[in-house]
């Protein structure tokens, strides 16, 4: 996954990634924010680790965004906040923590799951 953006920009991917239940056991690598042409992003029930990577929100278009069931630790990036078209977002069953205001800044999510987390801050 680590030449993804590089291999996928420049070839057949136009806007919309599925690599859901893959049994990927790697980090959302950074050079997934150069896929900015994305309008949906599906990473679902495989056993991504690590942190969100901040390159995430350099993906404007993206309204779809999926990494539920998988074992991402740490704080959401505040580059969600740029992620300005987003209308389904869910990140349950990981291991997040932090205030969930970062994604409740972008005023256009319609759909939120944070089931099994641990979140703080008023965001609705």
């Amino acid at each position: 996954m680590t030449d993804l953006a590089t291999h996928y920009t420049k070839k057949s991917l136009k806007n919309w990634l599925y690599l859901a239940n893959c049994s990927i056991e790697r980090k959302i690598p950074p050079a997934i924010g150069d896929l900015t042409e994305l309008i949906e992003l599906e990473l679902q029930y495989n056993y991504m680790s690590g942190e969100i990577p901040m390159e995430i929100g350099k993906l404007h278009k993206l309204w779809q965004l999926e990494l539920y069931n998988n074992e991402l630790t740490g704080k959401y990036p505040l580059g969600l906040r740029n992620l300005t078209k987003l209308e389904f977002f869910d990140a349950s069953v990981n291991n997040l923590e932090g205030d969930i205001a970062v994604v409740g800044s972008v005023t256009t999510v319609l759909f939120t799951v944070v089931v099994i987390a641990r979140f703080t801050g008023d965001w609705l």
